[in-house]
């Protein structure tokens, strides 16, 4: 069903929506594949490291799981401002944190919560928006595979150069990067 409000989508909307969905997997994958090496460097024992990014995962499912809960009383455009916001916070604890291990266990549990609802809300936010056609799909699937092949890379590489705090930094930026993408995406759909 095609609804008044929804926007006929052009490549380049698409290239703008996109970008949202190739930063967030990268930011998503690139903490949960990277938090482990990021904990050992800053001294965490292999075990502790290991229930780090368990701790992750464990934020990630409630996260994920409360806002399933919510998501019919929550507009879309507040979750993704508010998890958006959080993320950003918890990149912000990790940095400050400086390798400390309250902060670094903080930063990443709250990296779960607030990153979990990203993805499935903004398919939910562009639904009500846009016609979600089976070529805008693949957009969204194929930035987001991109994302998640660029970004740990990236990452990876700024480890090599620069020590343990390119993961809290890279988070931060990418985090940063995500809220403008969705403020820009929100601003071009009329939110």
């Amino acid at each position: 069903i095609v609804r008044d409000e929804h926007t006929t989508t052009t490549r380049p909307m698409l290239l703008v929506l996109s970008a949202f969905f190739f930063l967030y997997v990268g930011l998503e994958v690139g903490f949960s594949g990277w938090v482990h090496t990021y904990a050992e460097e800053i001294e965490f024992s292999d075990l502790a490291a290991t229930w780090l990014t368990t701790a992750f995962w464990i934020g990630f499912t409630v996260g994920r799981l409360v806002s399933s809960a919510f998501g019919q009383r929550v507009r879309p455009k507040s979750l993704l401002t508010a998890a958006c916001s959080v993320t950003m916070l918890a990149a912000g604890v990790l940095v400050v944190g400086d390798g400390r291990a309250a902060p670094v266990w903080i930063g990443s549990i709250l990296m779960g919560l607030a990153t979990a609802p990203q993805f499935p809300g903004m398919f939910t936010y562009l639904e009500r928006r846009i016609q979600v056609t089976g070529g805008a799909t693949a957009w969204f699937v194929g930035a987001s595979g991109l994302g998640g092949l660029v970004f740990p890379w990236l990452i990876g590489q700024w480890l090599d150069t620069s020590g343990a705090a390119a993961v809290p930094w890279s988070m931060l930026l990418m985090s940063v990067m995500l809220l403008g993408s969705f403020a820009l995406t929100n601003r071009r759909l009329g939110g």
